[in-house]
C-alpha cells in the first residue's frame, strides 16, 4: 500500500519500485462471520503486505522488457481518454467504463448499490454477455473472409487475437477469460470445420484456469459465471419450450425472461449465501439492461472506428452519454420500486447445498419421470425446512456477550435470543457497523438490532434507553452493566481513587475505552475482576503502556486489536 501523493499517480502498470522491504503478515479484526481478508488474498496469491510513505520508495526507470497488462491498460486508459473527449463524463463515463472495459475505478458507491440492489450488476463485470456481443460483432465485419478454407482460417486467427486483445485489455477477470477461452474453442472449431460441445468448451476452459491457479474455484466471479452458463444451456431449452409465441418480438421479449429464469434458478442460492440479498424484479431488469448494454457496446465500438472525425465523435459521443443516463435512470427506478429487493436472507453452507440438491432433483423427476429423483426432492426440501427450524430454536436459547474489533470504535453487543443490543460510538451510517457486524446477526437469524450510543449512557436519557433495552435481563448504571449472572464495566473515563473504595467491586469484566485516563493498578484495587479488556477505541500507545504494566502485575488482559473481537456465551 503506497501513501496517496503526487508521486504515486505517476505509476503505471508495469513499472518497478525500489523498496527496503518491511512485510508484515497480514491479519483479520477476527470479527465473527466476518468478511475473511486474509484467505481471500492468499486465495490471490499474496501472503503479506507492506505500507510505503512517500520517502520510502523509489520509481525505477521503465527497462524495455514487454508487458502485455502494461500494454494493455494503456490501451484502456488511451479508450477511456477517447470517452471524455466524445463529451462522456461523470457517472455515464464510470458506467460505460465498468461495461465496456472492465474498469470499475470511477464507479461510486450510489451506483454500485443502485446495480447490485436491481439485479444489474452482472452488466458491470465483463463477463460472456460482453464477450459474445464482440465476438458477433467482429465475425460481422470478417464476412467477407468465408470463401475458402484459407480465408476461414485467417479470419480464426484474426478473431482469436481480437477476442483475447479485448480480454487483456479488460483485465483478464475469470469470468472474460472462461468466455474468451469457451468462444475460442468455438472459432477453432469453426476454423477446423468441427462442431464444439458448449459443455467440452465450459470444461477446457474450467481447467484451463485452474491449472493456472487451482485457488480460482474459490473466485465469486468464478463460481457465478460458470453455473449461469450452465444453467442457461441447461435450463432455457427447456424454459424457452413450454410456450409458443408467433409475434417475433414477444418471442425475443419471451427468450429474454427465459435466459433470466434459467440464470437466476442456478445462481439464485448461491446469490443469497453470499450477499444475504435477493432481487426480486430480476427479470424486469434484465429485459432493460441486456438490450441497453448491447446497444451501448456496439455504440462504443463504434465511437472508437469514428474518433478520428470530430463531428461524428461528438455526435455518437452524446448518444451514447444519453443512453447509459438512461440506463441508469432505469435501473434507479428498479431499485426504488417498493420490495425491490429483498434483505438480510442468510442460509448456511449445508442449506445451500441442499437447495441444489432440491434443484437437481426436481429437474430430473420432471425429464425422467421416476420416482427416485422426486423422493431425493421432497427429502430434501423437508431437510431445508428443518434446517431453518434447528436455527430459530437455536437463536430462541442464545446468550451471548461480544466485543467487536472495529478500529477506532467501541462497540459491545448482548444478544438474548431474537434481542440483540449494541452500546457503541459507531454510528449506523458508517459502512464499518454492517462491514464487521451484519454477518454475524445474519448468520444468528437475528433481523434486528437496537443501537444505543455511549453518549447517551447517563442519567438524562434513562427513560429513552430503558425503552431501547426493554430486556428485564440486562441492566445498567453510569458505567456498569449486568447480562444474566455476567457483569462488567465500561470505563472511558477516571474512576474513583483507589483509598475512596472500602470493597473492590466484583466485575467478570472490566472494559477500558476512548483511551481512559487510568492505570491498570488502579483498576486493580478498584475492581476484583477476572479479566481486563483492552477494546479497538484505544491508541497503539496507551494500549503498549497498559500491556506493560499488566505483565508486570500477572493481569489477565486480553487485547482486542491483536486478539480480535472477544466473546462468550453466557448460556453454557
Amino acid at each position: 500500500y503506497l501513501e496517496k501523493s503526487e508521486k504515486t499517480s505517476k505509476i503505471e502498470v508495469g513499472d518497478r519500485i525500489l523498496f527496503e522491504p518491511q512485510l508484515q503478515e497480514i491479519t483479520n479484526p477476527g470479527n465473527p462471520h466476518e468478511f475473511d481478508y486474509k484467505k481471500y488474498l492468499s486465495y490471490n496469491l499474496i501472503s503479506k503486505q507492506a505500507y510505503l510513505k512517500s520517502g520510502e520508495w523509489k520509481l525505477l526507470k521503465s527497462d524495455s522488457t514487454f508487458h502485455l497488462k502494461a500494454l494493455a491498460e494503456r490501451i484502456r486508459k488511451k479508450v477511456i481518454k477517447i470517452f471524455k473527449t466524445s463529451g462522456i463524463e461523470d457517472e455515464e463515463l464510470a458506467v460505460l467504463s465498468a461495461l465496456s472495459l472492465g474498469y470499475k475505478d470511477d464507479l461510486d458507491a450510489d451506483i454500485q448499490k443502485s446495480y447490485s440492489s436491481s439485479g444489474a450488476m452482472h452488466v458491470l463485470a465483463v463477463s460472456g454477455l460482453h464477450v459474445g456481443i464482440v465476438f458477433l460483432v467482429f465475425n460481422f465485419l470478417l464476412f467477407f473472409l468465408q470463401r475458402n478454407k484459407w480465408l476461414k482460417i485467417l479470419k480464426g486467427i484474426i478473431l482469436l487475437l481480437l477476442l483475447w486483445a479485448y480480454a487483456t485489455m479488460t483485465g483478464l477477470s475469470p469470468s472474460v477469460i472462461r468466455a474468451t477461452t469457451m468462444f475460442s474453442f468455438i472459432v477453432m472449431g469453426n476454423m477446423l470445420g468441427k462442431y464444439t460441445n458448449i459443455y467440452n468448451s465450459l470444461a477446457a476452459s474450467a481447467f484451463l484456469l485452474l491449472l493456472a491457479n487451482p485457488f480460482n474455484i474459490t473466485n465469486i466471479g468464478f463460481q457465478f459465471s460458470y453455473l449461469a452458463v450452465i444453467g442457461i444451456v441447461f435450463f432455457y431449452p427447456m424454459f424457452y419450450g413450454m410456450i409458443f409465441v408467433k409475434n417475433k418480438w414477444l418471442d425475443k421479449v419471451w427468450s429474454l425472461i427465459c435466459v433470466s429464469l434459467a440464470a437466476q434458478l442456478i445462481t439464485g442460492p448461491l446469490s443469497i449465501y453470499y450477499f444475504n440479498q435477493f432481487p426480486n424484479y430480476f427479470i424486469l431488469t434484465n429485459l432493460i439492461v441486456i438490450p441497453f448494454a448491447t446497444i451501448l457496446i456496439y455504440e462504443a465500438i463504434i465511437l472508437l472506428c469514428f474518433s478520428w472525425f470530430p463531428w461524428m465523435q461528438d455526435l455518437i459521443g452524446q448518444t451514447t452519454s444519453y443512453c447509459v443516463r438512461l440506463l441508469n435512470d432505469a435501473v434507479q427506478w428498479i431499485e426504488h420500486l417498493p420490495g425491490s429487493v429483498t434483505t438480510d436472507l442468510n442460509i448456511s453452507t449445508l442449506s445451500t447445498i441442499v437447495l441444489y440438491v432440491f434443484i437437481l432433483a426436481i429437474t430430473f423427476y420432471f425429464l425422467t419421470k421416476k420416482a427416485l429423483p422426486f423422493i431425493i426432492s421432497l427429502t430434501s426440501i423437508a431437510c431445508f425446512i428443518f434446517l431453518l427450524i434447528w436455527q430459530n430454536i437455536k437463536s430462541e436459547n442464545r446468550k451471548e456477550f461480544y466485543v467487536y474489533n472495529i478500529n477506532k470504535y467501541s462497540a459491545i453487543n448482548l444478544v438474548d435470543g431474537n434481542n440483540n443490543l449494541l452500546f457503541t460510538d459507531l454510528l449506523p451510517s458508517n459502512k464499518q457497523y454492517s462491514f464487521s457486524m451484519k454477518n454475524n446477526w445474519l448468520s444468528m437469524g437475528l433481523e434486528k438490532e437496537k443501537t444505543i450510543p455511549f453518549h447517551k449512557l447517563n442519567n438524562q436519557f434513562i427513560i429513552s434507553n430503558l425503552f431501547y433495552l426493554d430486556n428485564p435481563n440486562v441492566f445498567y448504571k453510569d458505567q456498569f452493566f449486568s447480562f444474566y449472572d455476567t457483569r462488567f464495566a465500561i470505563i472511558s473515563d477516571d474512576i474513583p481513587a483507589a483509598d475512596t473504595i472500602l470493597h473492590p467491586v466484583h466485575l467478570d469484566f472490566v472494559i477500558i475505552s476512548a483511551n481512559a485516563p487510568v492505570k491498570i493498578k488502579d483498576i486493580m484495587k478498584v475492581f476484583k475482576t477476572k479479566q481486563i479488556i483492552i477494546d479497538s477505541s484505544n491508541s497503539a500507545y496507551k494500549t503498549k503502556k497498559w500491556k506493560e504494566e499488566a505483565e508486570k502485575m500477572d493481569v489477565n488482559l486480553y487485547v482486542i486489536k491483536e486478539k480480535g473481537a472477544f466473546y462468550i456465551d453466557i448460556s453454557s
